[in-house]
């Protein structure tokens, strides 16, 4: 076992390209969306830029936003590589409007990829989020956020070897194996909970430190109790659009949404 243990910020970066990275399917989506798009985009729950950064490529001024610091250094660092120039701020998106900066653009576009939503803590979670997103947008704004509601469930908690192969991530020396051990929900009305066990490796293939098994969660959601949370700030609701499962990711749903404006 080797003892060099990565820094927490790299360690951070890392795991979020093994679990969210990889999944490419929602891109051509949000590129297309972006293309009508005249003024800021922000892209809520950013991470290490997996939706900010094509984006910027192709145009767009993006304000990446996450909760994560160090995330949002290394989304830095990849737009940097690319001579592109990211906007970035570490909120709390049910605090967003206090905590961007007061000379911050109305944004024309606000995007809530890979199931970030269903991680604000439930009902009132969502509805702060909501009031802060509509105080930061202008008028005519679009908000489309991504969400699943069910999944199939597995549990391979027991199970050696695991059922399925680790995501991996390599970065800064280090390969990072995030394995899904199980994926748990009772009824489309309960939480999604997500077993992983992390593990990180060195150049050499060594296991660094000792794996850690982790469990995310995600809040459980109905698209009509979405519109019905967003409806209370003014946001209206438009289409609902169905997103294709990978071998690697389960499908979900595109929940869009308009800005009525302060008088609505």
């Amino acid at each position: 076992m080797s003892t060099l243990i990565p820094p927490t910020g790299l360690e951070s970066s890392g795991f979020h390209d093994a679990e969210c990275a990889g999944y490419l399917a929602d891109l051509p989506f949000w590129i297309a969306l972006s293309d009508g798009t005249d003024g800021p985009i922000l892209d809520l729950g950013a991470g290490t830029g997996r939706v900010s950064i094509p984006l910027a490529a192709a145009g767009h001024d993006v304000l990446a936003v996450d909760l994560d610091p160090d995330l949002l250094e290394e989304l830095e660092r990849r737009a940097g590589e690319q001579s592109l120039k990211i906007e970035t701020v570490a909120a709390d998106l049910r605090m967003l409007d206090a905590q961007l900066p007061d000379d911050a653009q109305p944004a024309a576009l606000v995007l809530i990829p890979m199931q970030t939503i269903q991680l604000l803590g439930g009902p009132d979670g969502r509805r702060a989020m909501f009031r802060a997103a509509a105080a930061v947008s202008a008028p005519g704004a679009q908000l489309v956020i991504s969400v699943v509601t069910e999944v199939e469930p597995f549990d391979g908690r027991q199970a050696f070897p695991p059922y399925l192969p680790p995501d991996i991530a390599h970065l800064g020396g280090y390969r990072f194996d995030s394995t899904p051990l199980a994926v748990l929900q009772e009824t489309p009305k309960d939480q999604i909970d997500m077993h992983r066990r992390r593990v990180v490796r060195d150049g050499d293939g060594h296991i660094v430190g000792r794996p850690v098994d982790v469990v995310i969660t995600l809040d459980p959601v109905t698209i009509a109790g979405l519109q019905e949370e967003a409806e209370s700030s003014g946001w209206e609701a438009t289409e609902v659009i169905p997103m294709p499962a990978t071998d690697e990711h389960a499908g979900g749903t595109m929940v869009g949404f308009v800005h009525l404006g302060a008088d609505a």
